[in-house]
């Protein structure tokens, strides 16, 4: 007699974890936040977030997941690009992604990127990473191009839909849906995290 075992899942199983993590896995409250990298509302999540990580320290698990929305036309593109980065340095790759939600979203946007070519927006946003990370242009370029990375990208997507995740930003405590939103203060927060160490 032989055993066989089967997955049946609603999305791809990726090679690894989705995601952007700051803080230990350990940790005994895990704050998961899904973002657009062009939406204006992330901007001031995420750097709340970030306040929140320099305050609790170890204490706290931080997962950025992207989600990018169809009607930001980069935002998967950007999503792409982060995604490259994490394959060569993580490190890198969250630089990128800070760099976005505190300084250089709104030189990404539809607007600041009108009247260039798909290929020219590419090449554009590329070259800002590179810039940020210190990552030459070149091999970011050579990752981005990967089905690999195109994949990841879009198994990410898939993951914030199978979470019921359809708008940005959107906030899980514990692996619990919260209503928090891109309003909370770190007073809020902490009114909410303090109670659960």
């Amino acid at each position: 007699m032989s055993f066989s075992a089967t997955a049946q899942c609603t999305m791809p199983i990726p090679k690894s974890r989705l995601g952007l993590t700051w803080g230990p896995l350990t940790a005994p409250v895990h704050i998961s936040i899904f973002v657009d990298p062009l939406c204006p509302d992330c901007m001031p999540a995420w750097q709340t977030i970030d306040a929140l990580i320099k305050k609790y320290g170890d204490k706290i698990c931080v997962t950025a997941y992207m989600l990018a929305l169809p009607f930001h036309t980069w935002s998967f593109t950007i999503q792409r690009t982060i995604t490259a980065l994490k394959e060569i340095d993580l490190e890198k790759a969250k630089l990128v992604f800070h760099d976005l939600f505190t300084k250089s979203q709104s030189s990404l946007n539809s607007a600041s990127l009108a009247g260039k070519s798909e290929a020219q927006a590419v090449e554009h946003i590329i070259r800002h990473a590179s810039t940020v990370s210190g990552v030459a242009y070149e091999q970011i370029k050579e990752k981005y191009d990967l089905d690999s990375v195109f994949f990841n990208s879009r198994v990410e997507f898939k993951y914030a839909g199978q979470m019921g995740i359809t708008g940005t930003p959107n906030f899980f405590i514990n692996g619990a849906k919260t209503a928090i939103n891109e309003k909370a203060t770190v007073e809020n927060w902490s009114s909410v995290l303090d109670p659960l160490f």
